[in-house]
């Protein structure tokens, strides 16, 4: 049988076909076998070049060509195997092969996929497994740069926090000078009732103030963050002001708290950061101004649990909402608008909400959106709650009795002067004795000549930490009662349990109750 076939159509179905006569001498070379074996020339015996693997018998090819039987040739030059038929072409035949490549791979070689006919099952396993090493390869890189990325982002963070870190210690030593002035101006009987009012204006002030360098600092403590049981309405009263510069100034920020009983198991750092993402998206979607409403109610509802230890069935929930008056979203931006990299924001990285939707799942909660186009967006972030009905939990202490202290004595180490000033006069108005310092040496060395009942000391001071000073003092006048202040403690440094701390800008009536409670308890056990 002949085939008529011409010689465009045969070199595009057998890249890598031969010709050869009866005595098996080429006479025909296909482009690929040109191209990589450039030292196959017509005329050569095809066993000069290639090895024949499995290939009938010359007397039995005859019979072979007519039945198309299959072929296999392995060149003696180049690391090439070619598979196909043979087939009887008027006096002789036509080797109608095409490369096989070993263990389907083209890698580190220099096979081309023109070298194979479109028509060869080999070309479909040489692109599946081509695309499934690309795409490995990819997401490898992808990987790697995630990886940079993310070492990139938390030694900012890290740089961010330290530096957000003092600063805050700084600010919080003014505010705390301004807020204890504030009381020597109040405790006195000379001022006008008009007078006491402007005092009253910068002590509100101040806590305003304190509200946000508190908010940055815990934002800036993630890595030590841990749950605990946290009331979201007080959180939230106590962070309106933080939210409320988030939002700026051409955004009204109104809280609506309806769960004033409702305790839940979080980590304080990952719901401030929830909220904070939330208000943040809020106010980007209103830029010409709005108004944001945070509101908290307590929901019973059943949700899909997200993770199979949680039990399912209806549950108590904080509902926490974020609802704007801003542009809303298109039913495709909605269905993704949890998706991580997913943004509409042309600088946005997408992190946000699918963040929050993290967050909330691993509490045993939800996220859901609920928006139009035009209509504004409201975000609800469920979180379950751990009890429900006991008093509202609150941070004013008890009233503690004028001249409280009873002469114990109070050594005070404050490197601030008018912060120190304003604390030995404080004090000493409560019935305490009271020495002044303004270092951890000068302390020391008070702590060397007078036995004391308490030391309140600041954290961060120039020449030593209050830390080192409060472990030094335990170890030399055993059963002191240590309390230490400040507005910020390094990562680095670890406050004792049997020590009390108190956050800087003082509260006043927090410090008294917290002295009075340690001068009426049992002294402290010497550690370490």
């Amino acid at each position: 049988m002949t085939y008529e076939i011409t010689k465009e159509r045969l070199e595009l179905l057998f890249p890598a076909y031969l010709e050869v006569d009866s005595a098996l001498r080429l006479r025909g070379i296909g482009p690929a076998i040109r191209r990589r074996c450039q030292l196959v020339q017509v005329g050569d015996p095809l066993d000069t070049h290639f090895k024949r693997i499995g290939f009938p018998a010359d007397p039995e090819l005859p019979v072979a060509a007519r039945r198309g039987d299959p072929i296999q040739l392995r060149s003696l030059v180049s690391h090439m195997e070619l598979g196909g038929s043979v087939i009887a072409d008027g006096d002789g035949y036509l080797l109608a092969l095409n490369i096989v490549p070993a263990a389907f791979t083209i890698e580190k070689t220099d096979l081309q996929m023109s070298d194979f006919g479109p028509s060869d099952p080999t070309v479909q396993g040489l692109l599946l497994v081509t695309l499934q090493k690309a795409m490995l390869q990819e997401a490898r890189t992808i990987a790697l740069d995630l990886e940079r990325e993310r070492q990139r982002s938390l030694d900012l963070l890290e740089r961010v926090s330290r530096a957000a870190g003092y600063l805050a210690h700084d600010f919080n030593n003014f505010l705390s000078i301004i807020r204890l002035n504030s009381d020597r101006l109040l405790a006195g009987n000379e001022l006008s009732e008009a007078q006491r009012r402007l005092v009253s204006i910068i002590q509100e002030t101040s806590e305003r103030g304190s509200e946000i360098t508190r908010s940055l600092m815990t934002l800036s403590h993630q890595k030590n963050d841990s749950c605990t049981s946290i009331n979201l309405d007080r959180l939230i009263a106590d962070h309106q002001a933080f939210f409320a510069t988030i939002a700026g100034a051409t955004i009204t920020l109104r809280c609506e708290l309806g769960a004033p009983r409702a305790m839940v198991e979080v980590p304080r750092t990952g719901v401030l950061n929830c909220l904070m993402n939330l208000v943040i998206n809020a106010r980007d979607a209103m830029p010409d101004g709005g108004e944001i409403v945070l509101s908290t109610d307590v929901r019973t509802v059943e949700l899909a649990p997200p993770r199979p230890d949680l039990p399912s069935g209806p549950r108590a929930y904080v509902a926490i909402e974020v609802c704007d008056t801003g542009t809303g979203m298109t039913d495709d931006v909605l269905k993704r608008a949890f998706e991580p990299f997913f943004s509409t924001k042309s600088r946005g990285s997408g992190i946000g909400l699918a963040s929050v939707m993290e967050f909330a799942r691993e509490m045993g909660g939800a996220a859901c959106l609920d928006s139009r186009a035009g209509a504004g967006a409201a975000v609800y972030m469920y979180i379950p709650v751990s009890s429900l009905g006991g008093n509202p939990a609150t941070d004013h202490p008890a009233a503690v009795p004028e001249n409280s202290g009873g002469g114990a004595r109070v050594l005070v180490v404050e490197d601030e002067p008018y912060a120190l000033e304003a604390l030995v006069e404080m004090l000493e108005g409560d019935g305490y004795r009271v020495s002044p310092a303004a270092t951890a040496a000068e302390a020391m060395a008070l702590l060397e000549r007078q036995r004391h009942d308490v030391l309140l000391t600041d954290v961060v001071m120039p020449e030593a930490s209050g830390l080192d000073l409060a472990d030094w003092a335990s170890r030399r006048q055993p059963g002191i009662h240590i309390v230490m202040m400040s507005g910020y403690v390094p990562s680095n440094e670890e406050l004792r349990d049997e020590w009390r701390f108190i956050r800087k800008p003082l509260d006043i009536a927090l410090l008294r109750e917290m002295l009075h409670t340690a001068l009426h308890e049992a002294p402290p056990a010497l550690t370490g």
